[in-house]
């Protein structure tokens, strides 16, 4: 599809009827929390034009997972279970929403109304 500009961005979410959920500034808190412990991560991302993610296509650079962040609609997080309580932790203190998602975390860019996560907080 190619949501190449913010014109096209902005018809697809109105189209769609998206929920935002996180802004630009949730999204920099988010990647505060997550830059210093980005040792113990690894990260699969959604964009709002594709149709799924490759399954088991994980990778651990930040930078590259938080680029262009306007079309993400979500990103899977995996946290190495020995850092994982003080990383929630600090998502949780930055009052980031996410959700949990088999063995790993769901953080939502946005949400298609036919979805309705169960967040471990908001």
């Amino acid at each position: 599809m190619g949501l190449d500009s913010n014109k096209k961005l902005k018809s697809y979410i109105e189209r769609e009827q998206l929920y935002c959920v996180l802004n630009d500034t949730k999204w920099n808190k988010l990647f505060n929390c997550l830059e210093p412990n980005q040792d113990y991560l690894d990260f699969q991302r959604k964009d709002l034009d594709e149709s799924s993610p490759i399954e088991n296509k994980w990778n651990g650079d930040i930078y590259e997972i938080f680029g262009l962040i306007q079309k993400v609609e979500w990103i899977n997080i995996h946290i190495l279970k020995s850092h994982e309580s003080d990383i929630l932790d600090s998502i949780k203190k930055a009052n980031i929403p996410i959700s949990k998602h088999g063995e790993n975390y769901r953080v939502w860019g946005y949400i298609r109304q036919e979805k309705s996560p169960e967040w471990l907080y908001t």
